[in-house]
């Protein structure tokens, strides 16, 4: 039987697995719906999927003011749903546009502000206030899912960092093992309660420092090719992920995947930003949103 080359004069290559060994390696950011109010420091991250998004809480304008509002993105564009009881940013939270946790973070305005232990869930229609956290804090990392999830360290005050971690079991929150390093501002990947990561951050200065969490203890691992703060990221599993944007400083773009093993820069954001929303969740289908351009919110959106 003749080969393809002898009927076309040129050879067609076979290959037995995908050239791309990551998709998120070939892929590259573009631009998606604006939201409707620029902001940020919001209070749910990865929350949905690309093209079923939620962004809650955040601040906005200088001095800081404390937003409730929240946002539903389409995979095209953001629109206005019911605001959160309590107007606040920096908190902790994870979910979908049907059900999702928001809790701890920042109240009042700037230089005024305070940490809140305050805790609300989305059911689809409402947010309702429920059992507050133990430890109140802002800026920390969170991993889990839409019904619970672990927020990790955090800011207390000036020059003070907790080392706590809560573990929300859709009720009540439970103290659980500390971490190692103390930080605010990082980007927290893994989609259960027993399984994520804490990458980043600022302890004060930025650092490339990575803990994973076990279910039971915090552990060391490799570290983000470049330390930066004020960072987020999105994830299908523990083992497979992305961060993206922060403040080194000056305002960062970069992205870094995550496999399991070890960090890869991929393509930059399109805008170099700190302090964003995030959604999608997997290496290969993620959004950023809003963010700190300094000193000035933005309301882009990129996929």
């Amino acid at each position: 039987m003749a080969n393809y080359k002898d009927i076309k004069g040129f050879h067609v290559q076979s290959l037995s697995t995908d050239p791309v060994a990551s998709q998120a390696a070939g892929g590259s950011w573009a631009s998606g719906g604006s939201l409707n109010t620029a902001r940020q420091g919001f209070d749910v991250t990865n929350a949905g999927t690309q093209t079923a998004s939620l962004a809650a809480g955040g601040y906005i304008g200088s001095p800081a003011a404390n937003s409730a509002l929240h946002e539903q993105y389409n995979g095209s564009s953001w629109s206005e749903q019911a605001d959160l009881n309590t107007a606040r940013s920096n908190g902790y939270g994870q979910g979908s546009q049907s059900a999702a946790w928001s809790g701890l973070g920042m109240t009042g305005t700037s230089p005024v502000a305070q940490n809140t232990t305050n805790t609300e869930t989305w059911n689809g229609s409402a947010w309702t206030e429920v059992n507050e956290a133990n430890t109140a804090r802002r800026h920390g990392g969170e991993f889990g899912s839409t019904t619970v999830g672990i927020a990790a360290s955090g800011f207390i005050s000036p020059g003070s960092r907790s080392p706590a971690v809560e573990y929300w079991d859709g009720t009540n929150w439970t103290e659980v093992a500390e971490m190692n390093s103390p930080r605010d501002q990082s980007a927290g990947l893994g989609v259960t309660h027993t399984a994520g990561l804490i990458a980043g951050g600022s302890t004060p200065g930025a650092t490339a420092a990575v803990e994973q969490w076990n279910g039971s203890a915090w552990t060391e691992i490799a570290e983000i090719n470049t330390a930066r703060y004020a960072v987020k990221g999105t994830s299908s599993s523990v083992s497979d992920g992305i961060i993206f944007g922060g403040d080194v400083p000056p305002y960062s773009a970069l992205t870094e995947l995550w496999n399991g093993t070890s960090w890869t820069e991929l393509a930059d954001l399109s805008t170099a930003r700190g302090n964003l929303g995030s959604g999608g969740g997997s290496s290969s289908s993620a959004l950023a949103f809003g963010g700190d351009l300094g000193p000035n919110s933005t309301n882009a959106t990129e996929e």
